[in-house]
């Protein structure tokens, strides 16, 4: 049974520093998740292991600094976002960036859905959900075939996978493109990339009920 979509959404301009570059892929019930992207604003996906995010920071700064500023309003707990203060410049500075700093494995424009219900990042990552029915081990190996080399297991499932994209990609349209053309393939359910988002310092809760949870009201009581 094919896969129904709805209709792609079409590229254009918006009033905000986010434009319409037609990134989009598609849910799991065959609606479309969109996404505007942001024109100057990036985040810094780094090898943790090799440069701490203080050290990457300062040497960033000692570098770029003219061209370049540190954006804190974004919080994506210890990775850098960066605004580049020259829309003209903006391909030689990150080509100059990935250059200076081979542990950069990727850097993203910011994302905001259409809804505008927050910023996201996204990595040259895909999540896979196998169909029903479908040998797995099967599907890992057409996937490989595909340019998707396998990350891991999710926890709680046999069915769901975390894969790289074996591809060198500078452009999340293409990760974009990718993932849409993963999940027309005949044995997946559903895919979806990987996201980054920012960290959340507080919440309100959804729960109708939640004025009623009393072990929750702590007022310092012991």
């Amino acid at each position: 049974e094919p896969k129904v979509k709805t209709q792609e959404p079409k590229a254009g301009t918006t009033k905000s520093s986010y434009v319409d570059m037609n990134d989009y892929y598609y849910l799991s019930n065959g609606e479309i998740a969109s996404f505007l992207r942001s024109k100057n604003t990036y985040l810094l996906i780094q090898d943790r292991s090799r440069i701490s995010p203080l050290e990457l920071s300062d040497s960033i700064q000692a570098r770029f600094g003219a061209h370049i500023g540190l954006v804190s309003k974004h919080s994506f707990g210890d990775r850098l976002v960066i605004e580049i203060k020259d829309d003209q410049q903006t391909d030689s500075i990150l080509f100059s960036i990935y250059q200076s700093y081979p542990y950069i494995s990727f850097i993203s424009p910011l994302l905001q859905n259409r809804k505008k219900q927050g910023i996201l990042a996204i990595q040259p990552q895909i999540t896979v959900r196998i169909a029903a029915g479908i040998n797995p081990e099967e599907a890992l190996r057409l996937l490989e075939k595909e340019g998707l080399n396998l990350v891991s297991k999710l926890k709680f499932t046999d069915t769901e996978f975390q894969f790289e994209i074996a591809e060198l990609i500078f452009d999340v349209g293409r990760i974009f493109e990718i993932t849409r053309s993963i999940a027309e393939l005949s044995f997946v359910e559903w895919a979806e990339p990987n996201f980054v988002t920012t960290a959340q310092k507080s919440f309100t809760p959804n729960d109708p009920l939640y004025n009623q949870q009393w072990h929750l009201n702590n007022v310092g009581q012991k």
